[in-house]
């Protein structure tokens, strides 16, 4: 692992840096979190996004349940340190797990909203499928983003 990258792609501490894209990824599965944050912060009207995004509740409660996976890893890496819970390391490994199972998830519910529809083109449904089918191929191919999660670190 340590030949592949050069010391740019390592911090002050010696560890692995997270690829652009590994944040992308979190960006596009997270996405029903960083909605519900917008609509909250919207001191007019909180239900606006909301509503013009997920017209049904239960949509939107479904979005959140799928992204839960990627709230695991977005945990587990603001722990990613030396002195941490003893369990975190080995569930860290198990990361690309989390983040395929949201992904999978994700696609499922993304197809399911499509049908929905009747399958009529809609700019958001568009640009969300679009966007996992891209993230479904990074996670699929990055070889950084795989040495990221057999990254931890341990003291010397």
């Amino acid at each position: 692992m340590f030949g592949r990258y050069t010391l740019d792609h390592y911090d002050k501490h010696h560890y692995l840096k997270p690829p652009v894209g590994f944040y992308l990824l979190l960006l596009v599965l997270l996405r029903p979190y960083i909605i519900w944050v917008m609509s909250v912060a919207n001191r007019n009207d909180t239900t606006v996004l909301l509503q013009s995004l997920y017209p049904n509740k239960y949509d939107f409660f479904t979005a959140l349940a799928i992204g839960c996976g990627a709230v695991v890893v977005t945990a587990m890496f603001s722990f990613r340190r030396e002195k941490t819970f003893a369990f975190l390391p080995k569930l860290w490994r198990k990361g690309p797990w989390f983040l395929w199972a949201s992904w999978l998830a994700d696609g499922l519910h993304s197809f399911y909203l499509v049908s929905k529809h009747h399958y009529n083109f809609e700019p958001a449904l568009a640009a969300s499928v679009l966007a996992l089918f891209f993230t479904g191929l990074y996670l699929f191919k990055s070889q950084h983003l795989k040495d990221l999660f057999n990254d931890w670190p341990t003291s010397h």
